[in-house]
């Protein structure tokens, strides 16, 4: 394939993508204020905490965090667990 014809299929698209990111697409200096506000609500951010869990004992336990870290990087634990009793027969 020419040289010429290479670097054309290969700079259009990605002039093209820069053109459109810069001139067509709406920013942020288009935004009223309202809007701001709505998608600042929207933040994770703003939500409240989540509640504690009654059933389960062991969520703020170090403890059962470091056995857990334990048991997924035992090296000697199989990487899939399988089992043939899975069917319902």
């Amino acid at each position: 394939m020419n040289k010429k014809i290479m670097v054309a299929l290969i700079f259009t698209p990605l002039l093209a993508y820069i053109a459109w990111n810069f001139s067509f697409s709406p920013g942020a200096k288009n935004w009223t204020a309202s809007e701001i506000e709505l998608l600042q609500s929207l933040s994770l951010d703003r939500l409240p905490a989540l509640p504690k869990v009654p059933s389960n004992y062991f969520a703020d336990s170090p403890d059962a965090a470091k056995f857990g870290h334990a048991l997924y990087f035992d090296k000697r634990m199989p990487k899939e667990v399988t089992s043939d009793n899975n069917r319902l027969n």
